[in-house]
Order: C-alpha cells, then structure tokens, then sequence
C-alpha cells in the first residue's frame, strides 16, 4: 500500500517530527518482528533532509528496499516510497509481519507519540474546515419550522 495519510497529512508536519536511520551494514537487518509491539511507522527512502522530503524536491537515487515476510513466507518487497507500521500505532495491535532491512536501505521514521500528534494535528484541522463551512451554509442557519 502507499505511505499512509500522506495524501491527507500536512507533509511538513510529519516531516518535522522523522528521523532517518540507514542499514549501512552489508547484510539484512530486521527492524519491525511480527507479533512484537510496534512503536514506530516507517517509511522506506533515501537520506534526503526534511525539508526535500516535506516537499518532494529531490533528485537523489533510490536507497531503499525491504522484505515483508509473513509467518516465515517472503510476501513482497517494498520500495522507496511505501510505508509500514501506522495500523499497529493507530489501533496498539501488534505487529503482523516482520520487515527486514536490505544492505544500505534507508528509512525515516516517527514514533508513535509524534505520529498520533501528526495524525491528530491534521484531523482537528480537517474538522475546523468542515465546521466553518457548514456555519457558512445558509441552509444551517434559517430556522425550518
């Protein structure tokens, strides 16, 4: 699936609160364990800044992949771009896969106080949008006898 919210969250917002880790070794790495509480949300990337991250503005190659296994089956692998772990810190399910870190992949990441913050932040404004809307809506505000 694509990184979640993105589309709905304010990118700068969360690109504020990322931090960047880079599996510099030449082996894989696992850094989420199915069945482990999960803390984190990541998102597969390269080493760009936040600021090129919130707005995209980027030229650099790809440095990220991943393996998504399952009850011990590989079942994808995941590139720059797509993201995991924000259903485990929305809902505090425990993680149901384990994602292994290829050699010189790099990831940014939030933890879970900063994603709900993030999460949160963008609903309250969606709601402050929607509320002044409908107080701008004539049809709320005649009184229907």
């Amino acid at each position: 699936s694509e990184i979640f919210h993105c589309k709905q969250l304010h990118r700068e917002h969360l690109a504020q609160k990322m931090q960047f880790f880079e599996n510099s070794s030449n082996s894989d790495a696992v850094i989420h364990t199915q069945g482990e509480e999960a803390d984190t949300f990541y998102i597969i990337g390269t080493s760009y800044s936040a600021a090129e991250v919130a707005t995209n503005n980027n030229n650099k190659s790809d440095k990220g992949t991943a393996e998504v296994v399952v009850d011990g089956i590989k079942k994808t692998e995941l590139e720059r771009g797509r993201g995991f772990g924000e259903m485990s810190l929305l809902y505090n399910q425990k993680s149901n896969k384990t994602v292994i870190a290829k050699p010189k992949s790099g990831f940014w990441m939030i933890n879970r106080q900063d994603f709900r913050d993030v999460v949160s932040r963008d609903v309250e404004n969606e709601l402050e949008k929607k509320l002044s809307f409908v107080g701008k809506a004539d049809i709320f505000c005649k009184n229907i006898t």
